[in-house]
C-alpha cells in the first residue's frame, strides 16, 4: 500500500512538472512570435520609410531636372528671339543692297549669278535667298567661335589652377565633348531649320506678288517693295517656329534633305539667270 501511494504521488508530481513545462514553453513561444512580429513590423517601417525617402529624394531630383531644363529651354528660347530678329534686319538691309549690286559691279556676269540682273520676278527672289545663306554661314561661324572660346577659357582656368585631370575618365575632355556635342547640334539646328526658312522666305515672294496682283488687278510699287519683307519676316518666322519644335531632337535626316534642296535652288538660280525659261515669272517688266 505504501509502495502504491508512493508511486501515486511521483506520478501527479511528476504531471504537474510537465503541465508547469508545458506553460513555460507557451509563455515563451509567445513571447517569440511576439518579438518576431515587432521585427517584423520594424522592418516593414523603415522600408516604408527607405521607400519614401528614395521616392521624395527621386521627385526631388526630377524637380530639378525639370527646372534645369526649363531654365536651359529659356535660354534657348531667348537666344533663338535674337538671332532670328538680328537676322530679319540683316537680311532685309543686305537684300536692299542687292538690288542695286549688279548695276554697281559693271554689270558683270559672275555677279549676277547671285543677285538680280533685271526686274522679273524670279531674279528678285535672289534678294532673301542669297543674304539669307550669307546670314547663315554668318550663324555658324559666331557659334563655332563661342565653342571655341568656351574649351579654350576651360583649359586656361585648368591650367592655371595646376589641377591634374584624368583625361580618359573626367575632366575638361569629357566636359568640352558635352560642350561640343551640344554646341554641334545647337549649330546643325541653326543652319537646317535657316535653311527650311529659306525656301519658304524664297517661294513667298512669287506668292505674295501674285497674290496681292491678282486680287487688285495692277501693281503698286510700295506694296512690291513690302512683299520682299513680308518674305523674309516668313522665313524667319518658319525658322524659329521650327527651331522650338525640334529642340533636342534628332534632326540630321531633314538637315541633309533641306540642303539638298537649297543647293538645288542656287543651281537652278544660276542656271536660268541668262538662260530663264518663257514663263511670266522670268519675264522682267522693265
Amino acid at each position: 500500500m505504501l509502495m502504491d501511494n508512493k508511486k501515486s504521488n511521483l506520478s501527479i508530481s511528476s504531471n504537474k512538472n510537465s503541465m508547469a513545462g508545458e506553460n513555460i514553453t507557451g509563455e515563451e513561444m509567445e513571447n517569440k512570435n511576439n518579438i518576431k512580429e515587432n521585427k517584423n513590423k520594424n522592418i516593414k517601417e523603415s522600408e516604408n520609410i527607405k521607400e519614401k525617402r528614395y521616392i521624395k529624394e527621386f521627385e526631388s531630383t526630377k524637380e530639378k531636372k525639370n527646372n534645369k531644363d526649363i531654365n536651359e529651354f529659356e535660354s534657348i528660347k531667348e537666344f533663338y528671339k535674337k538671332y532670328v530678329v538680328i537676322g530679319f534686319f540683316v537680311v532685309g538691309i543686305l537684300g536692299t543692297l542687292f538690288h542695286f549690286v549688279y548695276d554697281w559691279s559693271g554689270k558683270m556676269w559672275f555677279v549676277g549669278l547671285f543677285v538680280p540682273v533685271n526686274e522679273s520676278t524670279w531674279e528678285h527672289m535672289k534678294l532673301l535667298f542669297v543674304p539669307m545663306l550669307i546670314y547663315i554661314m554668318l550663324g555658324n561661324l559666331y557659334i563655332k567661335r563661342q565653342e571655341f572660346m568656351q574649351s579654350k577659357k576651360y583649359k586656361e582656368k585648368n591650367r592655371s589652377n595646376n589641377i591634374k585631370i584624368n583625361r580618359d575618365i573626367y575632366g575638361y575632355n569629357v566636359e568640352i565633348v558635352n560642350d561640343r556635342q551640344d554646341k554641334n547640334n545647337e549649330l546643325h539646328q541653326i543652319g537646317y531649320t535657316g535653311l527650311f526658312g529659306n525656301i519658304f522666305g524664297t517661294w513667298s515672294i512669287p506668292f505674295l506678288f501674285y497674290g496681292y496682283k491678282g486680287i487688285l488687278g495692277f501693281e503698286i510699287a510700295w506694296v512690291d517693295i513690302s512683299t520682299f519683307f513680308v518674305a523674309v519676316l516668313i522665313a524667319f518666322a518658319v525658322q524659329y517656329h521650327v527651331l522650338i519644335y525640334s529642340y533636342k531632337k534628332q534632326t540630321q535626316n531633314c538637315g541633309k534633305t533641306v540642303l539638298i534642296v537649297n543647293l538645288a535652288q542656287l543651281f537652278v538660280f544660276v542656271l536660268l539667270t541668262y538662260h530663264p525659261l518663257n514663263l511670266g515669272i522670268f519675264i522682267s517688266p522693265v
